[in-house]
């Protein structure tokens, strides 16, 4: 059986320029990823974060996410860090 492979995971963009939710949990869901728990900040520099723990069971999906993520012009930052085992 799998074993799930846990990350923190944040993606940050542009106050007025907001990737939808839902667009996001599609996108996660593509690259192989489930969310477990998610969060929402606006930060002073005008930029609004979701943050949230993803979980997947295939270990390609990591990297195959930070590829989609970097190509998309709307995305001004994001950070994939693996959990402890």
């Amino acid at each position: 059986m799998p074993t799930p492979i846990y990350a923190h995971h944040y993606v940050r963009f542009d106050r007025n320029n907001v990737m939808p939710e839902d667009e996001l949990r599609r996108l996660l869901a593509d690259q192989g990823f489930a969310i477990a728990h998610m969060s929402y900040r606006v930060t002073d520099s005008r930029a609004f974060e979701y943050r949230m723990i993803i979980r997947s069971t295939d270990t390609g999906s990591a990297r195959r996410l930070a590829e989609v993520l970097r190509g998309l012009d709307a995305v001004r930052e994001f950070r994939i860090s693996p959990t402890g085992d």
